[in-house]
């Protein structure tokens, strides 16, 4: 009998708040070039606010790289440094470029959640799972459909909710994991309605960010407490 026990629960630091303070300093000039508020940053030099933005992310997963360890480390971690230059290569490349690197890093987190499946969840936590890919697609279909772009858009929210499933599905706290990938996903949702109704123009970038950051800090602070109770396996 092999039991694979829960992680000592461990506690971001004050690099995390520091991380966050950057996170919602961006979220302002986000803002600003949505022209929602604080028009003053909206005319920031464009590799700075790129620079700033990736220091963010990339931030969040070196704090899990160095506050983890084992496959922790190494797969939920490095998932999230492959979104760091994902998220970069979007605003430098272009969306392929950035979409490639996304799909990968989902991938990746997919295996990992699996390693961690939480066979004792009930109907309910199923259900939510299940639902977010389902709506995800969905959302992104309407959006699709209004920009007249290919439906081969769809997989991508298929993939990137199929990611936050496997994430509520886990053994993680599903507070921390769960809900950050379910954001993460608003924010896919969120970037293509702004492609579909909005020509792409950044007016819900503000939106975008909020999501997508707030989730990655909620997905780098379950990472960091660890897979919650005790699995065990016959061999």
């Amino acid at each position: 009998m092999a039991v694979i026990d829960s992680r000592i629960e461990g506690r971001p630091g004050p690099a995390f708040a520091a991380l966050l303070v950057m996170g919602a300093a961006y979220w302002l000039t986000a803002m600003a070039r949505s022209g929602v508020a604080f028009q003053h940053l909206a005319d920031l030099p464009t590799m700075l606010v790129i620079g700033g933005k990736t220091a963010c992310i990339l931030g969040l997963a070196l704090l899990v790289l160095l506050r983890t360890s084992g496959d922790i480390r190494w797969m939920l971690g490095g998932s999230l440094v492959l979104i760091a230059l994902a998220d970069f290569l979007l605003a430098t490349r272009g969306l392929m470029s950035g979409g490639t690197f996304f799909v990968l890093a989902h991938v990746l987190a997919i295996v990992f959640y699996c390693r961690y499946c939480d066979r004792s969840a009930g109907a309910s936590v199923k259900l939510a799972a299940l639902a977010v890919p389902v709506l995800a697609v969905l959302a992104v279909a309407v959006s699709v459909n209004a920009a007249g772009l290919h439906p081969v858009h769809l997989a991508y929210p298929a993939i990137s909710g199929s990611m936050a499933a496997c994430a509520i599905a886990s053994r993680f706290p599903r507070w921390n994991n769960g809900l950050g990938a379910s954001l993460f996903v608003m924010s896919d949702v969120i970037f293509f309605w702004d492609f579909g109704f909005y020509n792409g123009s950044g007016t819900l970038g503000w939106m975008v960010w909020l999501c997508f950051f707030a989730g990655i800090a909620l997905i780098a602070h379950g990472a960091i407490r660890g897979p919650q109770g005790i699995e065990e396996a016959n061999g």
